[in-house]
């Protein structure tokens, strides 16, 4: 989700008594034996469908032919598509996210 989540604004920086130079971006960790997924996943940031409510999903043709193109034994290409709808679902929720 720290892909997909947006800042506050200005404004409402200032409305907490903070000035952008006071924000601190959110520093995330990827443990080693999420790199592989994490990695790939932020490849397909133009991969999405879009359609006339935001962002619909990702497209599986062209996420299927990045992990065809990996050469990866069938165990690991089908381990690294179940992380990608993982990480698809939670992406999707804090896209669709409301304002507060």
């Amino acid at each position: 989700t720290a892909l997909y989540t947006k800042p506050p604004t200005v404004d409402e920086m200032r409305a907490g008594g903070y000035e952008p130079e006071d924000y601190a971006h959110e520093v995330v960790q990827i443990w080693p034996q999420n790199l592989r997924a994490f990695s790939f996943f932020a490849r397909l940031d133009t991969q999405w469908r879009v359609g006339m409510s935001g962002p619909t999903g990702l497209d599986y043709t062209a996420v299927l032919a990045m992990i065809r193109a990996q050469r990866l034994p069938r165990e690991t290409a089908d381990a690294l598509f179940d992380d990608v709808q993982t990480m698809e679902r939670a992406a999707l929720q804090q896209m669709n996210k409301k304002p507060d």
